[in-house]
């Protein structure tokens, strides 16, 4: 008689766990009722506050594809005086509902983004389907533009394209890949401020100072920063240079150059080419390809009073530029290009440093970190304010450039 009732326990056991199973989710949202952003754009709004736009994947498949594509993605504007009041008001007029949860970029023009944002980007960081790494990009055209150009040449997903983008830092050294949590971070921090990718659209043919012929070779590469690139692509976007922000307000920009300089000294670079005056031949340039050994060494004191910060970065390198009379370099030659390398290298450091303190007045570094020691009692550190002092540091730039062999073609 037990025998039976175990059988019949048994077998509602798995019936149970059988209709469990088989029991659809009510609530769940199906992916036909879901509409992908893959990217925000904050702008002025003519008739209100903000000019909310959403870039939306258009979903279907492609043949012998498994999954959802965005060749031709969908764009949706609505001026509304919050992200969230603009975002009901899509979800009225679209068959589906916005998710966020895919978003790869937060594109704000430089319009937009000329007063204060941080409640904008407060919204963002405390929506549950927007991303921390998401990146977030400064245009400096208005964001229809921007969404109208962003058209893959490489990539056949517009996401992809997002993602990959900012990681040309890593082997140009033009831009700096920014994600969300790390503008929020410098945004609430007391020692540094913001910054993000600096994009726009790339209008070769209005482009009159870097095509100016006054203009020296390797100071139209240098100089470049998005939508006025030497680039012969005219109506894509492009990302060279950084947005610089003091607190929550766009101040200024950072050249192709002035970027580098930016990783330099905060570490953030491996491997990059830079284009300098030829110590050889006047009016020639010469290319060197740079490998940053370790992060520069920062030293940080007061001296009567007034911040000063020396800064030692330190590099291996290789000169790129080969002619046939280049093809060997003897030690005094060598010994000539090392010194020339290291003194425009420290001018053009301590030239970014001194723009960034006495221009922008912001400390995009961080360095502020390194005075901390200075302060016993925490609010003794925000009595002293260090946004409003960074404006009066000192700098001293100390490169130091290593030509790794005079056997330039052996080393190819």
């Amino acid at each position: 008689m037990k025998k039976i009732y175990k059988k019949y326990f048994i077998l509602f056991i798995i019936l149970t766990l059988i209709c469990f199973n088989l029991s659809g989710c009510y609530n769940i949202n199906n992916i036909d009722k879901l509409a992908y952003v893959i990217a925000i754009g904050l702008d002025v709004g003519e008739s209100n506050i903000l000019k909310l736009s959403f870039q939306i994947s258009a979903l279907g498949n492609s043949s012998g594809g498994d999954g959802p594509q965005s060749d031709n993605p969908i764009v949706n504007t609505v001026e509304c005086s919050s992200i969230d009041s603009g975002i009901s008001i899509i979800n009225s007029y679209l068959s589906a509902e916005i998710n966020l949860s895919h978003c790869k970029a937060i594109v704000i023009s430089e319009e937009f983004a000329s007063k204060p944002i941080s409640k904008y980007i407060y919204t963002l960081l405390n929506n549950i389907q927007v991303r921390p790494d998401t990146n977030i990009i400064i245009t400096k055209c208005d964001v229809a533009t921007f969404f109208e150009h962003s058209k893959p040449e490489l990539e056949s997903m517009a996401a992809k394209y997002y993602e990959t983008v900012p990681t040309s830092s890593d082997y140009t050294a033009y831009t700096q890949d920014i994600k969300l949590n790390d503008f929020f971070s410098a945004l609430n921090s007391t020692y540094e401020n913001p910054i993000a990718i600096l994009g726009g659209v790339n209008n070769n043919a209005s482009n009159s100072t870097n095509n100016s012929s006054d203009t020296p070779n390797f100071e139209k590469d240098n100089s470049s920063t998005s939508g006025n690139s030497n680039i012969d692509s005219s109506g894509h976007i492009e990302t060279i240079g950084l947005a610089v922000f003091k607190e929550d307000v766009l101040v200024g920009e950072l050249t192709a150059l002035e970027t580098l300089c930016h990783l330099i000294t905060i570490g953030k670079i491996d491997r990059c080419n830079i284009n300098i005056p030829s110590p050889f031949i006047e009016g020639e340039t010469v290319t060197l390809s740079l490998k940053q050994k370790h992060s520069p060494k920062i030293t940080a004191e007061f001296i009567n009073d007034s911040p000063y910060i020396r800064v030692e970065p330190s590099f291996e390198a290789r000169l790129l530029t080969v002619n046939e009379n280049e093809t060997e370099l003897d030690a005094e030659s060598l010994k000539q290009l090392e010194d020339y390398a290291t003194s425009y290298l420290n001018s053009q450091i301590s030239n970014y440093l001194y723009k960034t303190s006495r221009t922008f007045k912001s400390d995009i570094d961080g360095f502020g970190k390194y005075f901390l020691k200075n302060f016993v009692f925490w609010n003794d550190w925000i009595s002293f304010d260090w946004n409003s002092n960074f404006e009066n540091t000192f700098f001293k730039v100390d490169t130091n450039v290593n030509v790794i062999s005079s056997l330039l073609l052996m080393q190819s």
